[in-house]
C-alpha cells in the first residue's frame, strides 16, 4: 500500500469517526433521553392530553430545567 492510499484511507477513518461521535453525542445526550423518558412515560402523555403544544414541547421544556 502506498503512502498516498494509506493517508485517505486514514482521512476516510477520521471522518466517519468524527460523524458517529456527532451522532452519538445527539443520540445519548442527558436531553435526549430526559425527552424520550418523558415521551414513554403514560403519566406524562396523559397530563399534557389536549394541549395545543404537545407533549414533545412540555418534555422539552421540562428537560431544558433539568439538564442545564
Amino acid at each position: 500500500m502506498t503512502g498516498r492510499a494509506r493517508d485517505r484511507i486514514i482521512e476516510a477513518s477520521v471522518i466517519i469517526g468524527a460523524f458517529l461521535a456527532i451522532w452519538a453525542y445527539a443520540e445519548f445526550s442527558p436531553y435526549q433521553r430526559c425527552i424520550r423518558g418523558y415521551m414513554r412515560d403514560r403519566v406524562f402523555l396523559a397530563e399534557v392530553a389536549g394541549s395545543p403544544f404537545g407533549a414533545r414541547h412540555h418534555a422539552e421544556h421540562i428537560c431544558e430545567v433539568l439538564v442545564d
